[in-house]
């Protein structure tokens, strides 16, 4: 059972032997394709004329349909069998790792037919190792649910909304006197963004929280951790209705209604970026990185 999981934890054991390694995973690239293609190994082995094994598919398609819970259940029984003659700290920081495969499983998937990503699609296949690299997380974790933000005791971590190379998005909330509130704390793990932070986008950030806090297409920036030497993060509002690539989805069939939609929601889009970047002749802010996953959806589907 959930075969593709066995397969990445075995192939972490020949990638990363030993705990402190499981970090290099991060640099991407060449480790990255490595592991990928131990992975694909295990399954290519059992197709015939170079077709792409039923097994592969299946495996996935378990994966992204499991709940949550039964899910990290039987990873864990799983790596502690796949990786029987390694310490326990090693078979927890894969297993930790491991757990982030089923959302980026789902988000690859995902697609009008089935917006849920719980499914293969019909034409999916699997040649090179570059296939098998988006459902496989780009840095281990270094936040767990239950863990605090530095300097920010008052706020709990309850749950992983993102693993990136930059670093997590975590969603959190108020320990005492916030006790209902939710944060998206977006934490920088990259030495080389965290060194551009406080050598370059200090005073973006400064700018953002003081010109952009009360445009209501903007997600607010209410607070920043910026210590040399610590992890700095920034603290947003939390928008809790997926991204404009999911909302696309659910957009009906009709040609006409969903150019309607689409020039509309551009429309929002320009404007907000408008907003930005003309802030005065001096002093502007630039996006840098519009695309679907960026632009969020709030609770009455506002776009931010």
């Amino acid at each position: 059972m959930l075969e593709f999981i066995a397969a990445v934890a075995a192939a972490i054991a020949v990638v990363a032997p030993v705990v402190k390694n499981l970090g290099e995973i991060a640099e991407g690239g060449r480790q990255m394709l490595d592991l990928a293609d131990k992975v694909l190994a295990r399954f290519g082995k059992k197709g015939r004329d170079g077709r792409q094994p039923v097994e592969l598919r299946q495996a996935l398609a378990q994966v992204a349909a499991m709940p949550r819970a039964e899910f990290d259940k039987k990873a864990e029984e799983i790596i502690d069998v796949e990786l029987a003659d390694k310490p326990p700290e090693y078979r927890k920081a894969v297993t930790e790792y491991v757990k982030l495969i089923p959302p980026r499983v789902r988000a690859s998937f995902s697609r009008p037919e089935d917006p849920t990503g719980t499914t293969v699609p019909a034409k999916w296949s699997a040649t090179r190792a570059a296939d098998i690299v988006p459902f496989l997380p780009p840095r281990p974790p270094m936040f767990q649910e239950g863990d605090s933000p530095p300097g920010a005791d008052r706020w709990v971590l309850t749950e992983r909304l993102g693993i990136g190379g930059f670093g997590e998005v975590w969603k959190a909330r108020g320990k005492k006197t916030m006790l209902n509130t939710d944060s998206a704390f977006k934490f920088c793990l990259d030495p080389v963004s965290q060194k551009r932070i406080f050598e370059i986008e200090l005073e973006n950030i400064e700018l953002v929280q003081k010109e952009l806090t009360d445009h209501p297409n903007i997600v607010k920036l209410l607070d920043a951790y910026l210590e040399e030497g610590e992890t700095p993060w920034l603290r947003y509002e939390y928008i809790p209705g997926g991204d404009l690539g999911q909302l696309v989805c659910t957009w009906p069939d009709d040609l006409a209604a969903r150019a309607a939609l689409a020039v509309k929601n551009i429309g929002i889009l320009a404007d907000t970026l408008g907003h930005c970047h003309n802030l005065s002749k001096k002093v502007r802010v630039i996006h840098r990185d519009m695309k679907c996953a960026t632009v969020l959806v709030g609770k009455n589907g506002t776009l931010k």
